[in-house]
């Protein structure tokens, strides 16, 4: 526990003359409203950026509150930048001799996965544990409707809050300021809740002296970089003659870039990244800027601190893509960082890491782009570089201390003409040259892009033509499930829970979204949850994690019970793929192996789920699979090609609906495990023997209709969000069995399996 305060009883049991109350919360919570409600006027700014004392007369008495600057409300501690830690554990030491509440802000609607555990590192770590003793939940809401204390008993998160603040909550109408009783029944728990906690908190000596030495040094060496920064270009040209600029803009995904291409060229032409959209592609925009011709290419981001090998050959060739588009190279290189998250040690490697996709040289040509610049308030970005420590001090010493802050909310052109100047100031440094990766760098491209197209059209050509042929020999025998059963493996807990809400329609699997919190609870097994959706009762089962490591026997047990709660067995097992990032060979041998414990016959049940479709854009999913190469393509053909894109960023009811037919449709295929009696009444009585033929003629068909279809596709282009049925490889002779044929006939005539082996086969047969 990193405590800032300690707690002091210096109070009696009787309402204090005067009440100090400090206000913490993420963004956005309506924190600074609490507080002007609280004062009965406007004295705080929303989105403060530093702590700021309040004092007003409130019924009679003095009453003093303190407003923080808010986290990201679903953000871990790590992320949070140092000077907002330090301005939160700095407001204690506002109202001497330390406050006597802590009223801890949050909407009522639902808030984000994670927003609890932030919640509580943010309270606990940066000040300490004993704050909850004297600290109460306020909720917000915007419209008196909403104002449901059930939300909190029925939603985890807050229920877990309330908790920790032993039951004490408040919900309050932010949008009914004329309303008075509600402020007063609020200040009559706070009163309340000192009565019992014993006094205020006092501020130790010792950390206060600590955080302001801490402080002083930043400011110190802030004005060491500023005083840097102007030496180096002393000297330099301020106009080099310039006429046509070249700006490449590289980053993490969401960290302002594509704003930053638009607040550059004065207008709109880069599309933004929002929840559940994004531009998957390089684009480039060009722009009369300042007297200069300048043109601006956006590339895709990275996911914000993911190693290079974690990010998808897509985006990797895209990236690389990118200085072909404004030829014959940038003259400048922005790295975009955000200011409202702090910068790691994995935000260094990410971007040490991405940089390699261009050559060494780049780094000279290099400008760090901080963005959300208004995050900073009346504190330098100076102060922002030396607070958060040697990760960002790094990263600006490997540019050459070059930098520049955007605040994209801005209309001012000065920016943008300081932005210019210190470029050309850069191009000056580099004796007039521009980036060059080496080679020529537009023919190694298209020539590149020409060979990815033409095997996209492939894979396409190939894919249509089976569902064509599928289409025709199953027509008119789609049959509807009463109960669909899946089973959820692979890829993280995180992608798996997300993907069987998506299919449930509903929030009924844990999700923590990141890695950081170090509270996060691992799944260890399995877990199912049903809900009636698309018509039909539909049961999801969660298995745990894999490791690229070989399965052991405890993972094997797991897996196997994970089937018998889809008992008799799972209609479909759904193997996730996270489009965001990479599919290497330990991915494939580890999906190899652990479906293998479920048996040969898995597979002809086995269907992809790409998950996180957004990241895709305007990208087609046989884009990624070409991309990726053999290791993700050896998967799809042991699933027989079936696939399917869920996009991640919404509830999408017809998403589900076209998931369920396609299970169906294999279902159909494989000739079910839902009740062999009902199965052959309902394929208007086909006999085993009936259909053993059939599958024959089925192979028999496959094989005319792809080799003698004609190369051009017969259905229309597939966008992103659609996928394709295909012959499951059981048709194909895939799965090759292990154990003797004959010696399993035999137990079979007497109704038991042979061996656990028939036993697991068992679950995806009649």
């Amino acid at each position: 526990m990193a405590s800032g305060t300690s707690a002091s009883i210096t109070g009696k049991n009787s309402e204090p003359s005067e009440l100090s109350i400090v206000l913490i919360g993420g963004r956005p919570s309506a924190k600074s409203s609490v507080g002007n409600l609280i004062l009965g006027r406007d004295g705080f700014k929303t989105n403060t950026t530093k702590s700021v004392m309040r004092q007003e007369l409130v019924s009679g008495r003095q009453v003093s509150v303190v407003d923080t600057p808010g986290w990201v409300s679903h953000l871990p501690l790590d992320l949070t930048p140092k000077l907002t830690q330090l301005e939160i554990q700095h407001s204690v030491s506002l109202c001497p001799p330390g406050p006597h509440a802590f009223v801890l802000v949050m909407p009522l609607d639902a808030p984000y996965a994670g927003t609890g555990m932030s919640a509580e590192e943010h309270v606990s770590l940066l000040l300490s544990d004993r704050v909850w003793k004297r600290a109460i939940m306020v909720f917000t809401v915007a419209d008196k409707t909403n104002m449901r204390p059930d939300l909190i008993r029925s939603n985890r998160q807050l229920r877990y809050l309330t908790e920790k603040c032993e039951g004490r909550f408040h919900v309050l109408n932010i949008s009914d300021r004329g309303d008075g009783s509600q402020v007063t029944q609020l200040m009559e728990k706070i009163d309340q809740m000192v009565k019992s906690s014993g006094g205020h908190y006092e501020t130790e000596e010792h950390v206060s002296e600590e955080l302001k030495e801490k402080e002083r040094t930043i400011s110190r060496r802030a004005e060491q970089r500023r005083t840097d920064s102007l030496k180096r270009t002393t000297g330099l040209p301020k106009d080099t003659g310039l006429t046509d600029l070249r700006i490449l803009l590289l980053g993490q995904e969401n960290s302002g870039k594509s704003s930053a291409g638009n607040t550059i060229l004065g207008g709109r032409g880069f599309k933004v990244s929002q929840a559940g959209q994004r531009s998957a592609q390089c684009e480039v925009r060009q722009g009369s800027v300042a007297g200069r011709h300048v043109t601006v290419v956006d590339s895709p981001g990275w996911y914000y601190n993911r190693p290079l090998q974690d990010t998808s050959e897509m985006d990797k060739l895209e990236i690389q893509d990118s200085v072909s588009l404004c030829p014959p190279g940038p003259h400048a290189v922005l790295l975009a960082v955000p200011l409202h998250r702090a910068f790691t040690k994995a935000q260094r490697v990410a971007v040490e890491e991405h940089m390699t996709l261009l050559s060494q040289s780049a780094w000279s040509h290099a400008i760090v782009l901080f963005t959300h610049g208004d995050r900073l308030g009346d504190r330098s970005i100076e102060q922002h570089i030396e607070a958060e420590g040697e990760d960002l001090r790094w990263l600006l010493d490997t540019c050459g201390n070059r930098y520049h802050v955007f605040n994209n909310q801005k209309t001012d052109d000065t920016q943008v003409t300081e932005l210019l100047q210190k470029m050309e100031e850069m191009v000056a440094g580099n004796r007039g040259e521009h980036y060059e990766d080496g080679g020529d760098v537009s023919e190694t491209t298209s020539e590149r892009k020409k060979i990815r197209e033409e095997h996209v059209h492939t894979l396409m050509t190939k894919t249509q033509r089976q569902r064509t042929a599928l289409k025709a020999l199953f027509e008119g025998e789609h049959q509807s499930l009463p109960e669909v059963k899946v089973m959820l493996v692979g890829g993280e807990q995180d992608q798996r829970s997300r993907a069987g809400d998506l299919i449930l329609q509903k929030s009924v699997f844990k999700l923590t979204i990141f890695k950081e919190f170090k509270t996060q609870t691992k799944l260890t097994e399995c877990v199912g949850q049903q809900r009636r959706v698309a018509d039909r009762t539909v049961s999801v089962v969660n298995c745990p994690d894999w490791s690229t490591t070989p399965p052991s026997q405890k993972t094997k047990d797991v897996l196997l019970h994970g089937a018998t709660l889809c008992s008799p067995g799972p209609h479909a097992v759904l193997v996730t793929v996270n489009v965001e990032s990479s599919f290497c060979e330990a991915d494939r041998r580890s999906v190899e192996e652990h479906m293998e414990l479920l048996g040969d016959r898995v597979w002809r049940r086995a269907l992809v789920l790409f998950t996180w479709g957004y990241w895709l854009g305007e990208r087609r999913v046989e884009e990624y699979i070409e991309a990726e190469g053999e290791p993700l393509r050896r998967i799809l053909e042991k699933c027989g090609y079936r696939y399917h894109v869920q996009h991640g960023g919404k509830w999408d009811i017809s998403e589900v609906t076209e998931l369920m037919e396609k299970i169906e449709d294999m279902v159909m295929r494989d000739r079910g495990h839902f009740g062999q009696m009902t199965l052959i009444k309902r394929l208007r009585g086909r006999t085993e023997e009936q259909w053993k033929k059939r599958e024959q003629e089925m192979i028999e068909r496959m094989r005319r209709s792809v080799t003698t279809e004609p190369e051009e596709p017969t259905l229309p282009a597939v966008r992103r969000r659609n996928s394709m049925v295909h012959l499951p490889p059981s048709i194909c002779g895939d799965g090759a069995r292990r154990i003797n044929p004959a010696s399993c006939q035999e137990k079979e005539k007497h109704g038991a399996p042979s061996s656990e082996y028939e036993w697991r086969n068992s679950l995806f047969r009649i």
